[in-house]
């Protein structure tokens, strides 16, 4: 799992890149390398990748996704929270330095037979790519001096169950290091694409790894690595303006509304959807959502976003089908998909027909306890009135009209007075 929102002073000028997107295009890149392998239907496991958005805000969305399961809510049909054995969460990765580039495993507390599983895939599939190899990588335990996790999306998991087994991948040990972070400076030339196409690889082997019962030598294994110019679409996609939105692959999922995405989390000024809609969600949410479902299509189903699977605008008629690529410019497929769309707010509002309500705290809840609920104001559209200022010429102009006036106003109300006064002594 990774998160996509960041913040700013202006929420427009909100890039993110290092902190979290490197993070996410790593697990983008990631699904799209598993995708491609072949018996997916026969893991031993079922594996869900997850993008939170909100997390810049109190961890909104991972903490309403596991509101979510607890409740059995639709928009998560097919999860049970309790058959969750372990995660993988990936942080930020687009900054790793070092020959091989070296990434850190973090925990909470010691660690069990579920995340020393974890640690040992990570070992292998790091040795798997030999130190010669562009994806060459290492990875190293986090120092036992550190007091817990880094502030990660793993916290909620963990606050929700303190037995669940997590690591977070990192590009840091000891000490967060980003000079930009939460800021406008946190863009594109703040990352490099080979560290992030590292972690990808990485991250697809691993996983590969913890769902089959494989060798690091094995023909399918060895096959499994992110496509180096799919991680630099997506950096020039979701991070620049230039192409910006109006890159191919963008345009082939969805209409964006903007040239430049800003990864700010947004505002709801109504009911909270549960389906990705235009004027619900932001264009990176979107995005995700339909770049997710093309490449998690059920092989059962046979279609594809570009082979099979009948057109669609908005919604498909099979309840288990997902319209994936809509577009103004083209309609979509409808694909056998499980890919779910969770709105991120916070655990204590609740939408009613009247409006947003707030609702007591969750008993023991320690996160749910402390939060704040953020409210922001929200203005449709803003307008600007100018006044132009005229010249001296102008001005000294009205002044003289203005005095003329005056004076020969009182010079005709002294006219008025006298007339009036003479004809009411002859009266």
């Amino acid at each position: 799992m990774s998160s996509m929102d960041s913040a700013s002073f202006f929420r427009d000028k909100t890039p993110g890149s290092d902190s979290p997107l490197s993070g996410m295009i790593a697990m983008l890149a990631a699904a799209d390398a598993l995708s491609k392998t072949s018996g997916i239907d026969k893991w031993k496991k079922q594996l869900v990748f997850i993008v939170f958005t909100g997390e810049a805000w109190g961890y909104l969305g991972s903490r309403r996704f596991l509101s979510a399961l607890a409740a059995g809510e639709s928009s998560v049909k097919g999860l049970d929270g309790s058959l969750i054995q372990q995660i993988l969460e990936v942080g930020s990765v687009g900054r790793a330095v070092g020959d091989p580039r070296t990434f850190y495993a973090h925990s909470q507390g010691a660690q069990t037979s579920a995340s020393q599983e974890i640690w040992e895939a990570l070992q292998n599939a790091a040795s798997s790519f030999g130190v010669q190899n562009a994806n060459a990588v290492q990875v190293n335990l986090a120092s036992k001096s550190n007091p817990g996790i880094p502030p990660s999306s793993l916290m909620s998991f963990l606050h929700k169950n303190e037995s669940m087994s997590g690591v977070l991948i990192t590009e840091f040990d000891t000490s967060f290091r980003n000079f930009y972070y939460h800021s406008r400076f946190d863009d594109s030339g703040n990352i490099n694409t080979t560290a992030i196409t590292a972690a990808s690889s990485l991250i697809a082997r691993t996983l590969y790894m913890l769902v089959n019962d494989v060798s690091n030598s094995s023909t399918a294994f060895q096959a499994i690595v992110a496509n180096y110019s799919l991680v630099e679409e997506l950096v020039n996609c979701l991070l620049t303006c230039s192409p910006g939105t109006s890159c191919n692959l963008v345009k082939s999922l969805i209409t964006p509304r903007q040239a430049c995405i800003n990864h700010y989390v947004g505002v709801f000024l109504g009911d909270p959807s549960t389906e990705p809609v235009l004027g619900n969600i932001d264009d990176t949410s979107r995005f995700v959502w339909n770049f997710l479902a093309s490449h998690t299509v059920l092989e059962s189903s046979n279609t594809s976003i570009t082979n099979g699977g009948s057109e669609c605008s908005t919604s498909c008629d099979n309840a288990r089908e997902a319209c994936v690529g809509s577009t103004v410019e083209h309609k979509g497929r409808c694909v056998v998909s499980t890919t779910r769309y969770v709105p991120a707010y916070s655990t204590r509002l609740h939408y009613e027909s009247t409006g947003w309500v707030i609702v007591p705290s969750a008993q023991g809840d320690k996160m749910d306890e402390v939060d704040p609920v953020y409210t922001e104001s929200f203005w449709k559209v803003l307008s600007l009135r100018v006044y132009t200022k005229e010249s001296s010429y102008y001005d000294h102009l009205v002044l003289l009209i203005g005095l003329m006036l005056t004076v020969g106003s009182f010079f005709i109300i002294l006219s008025t007075r006298a007339v009036y006064r003479k004809r009411l002594k002859l009266a």
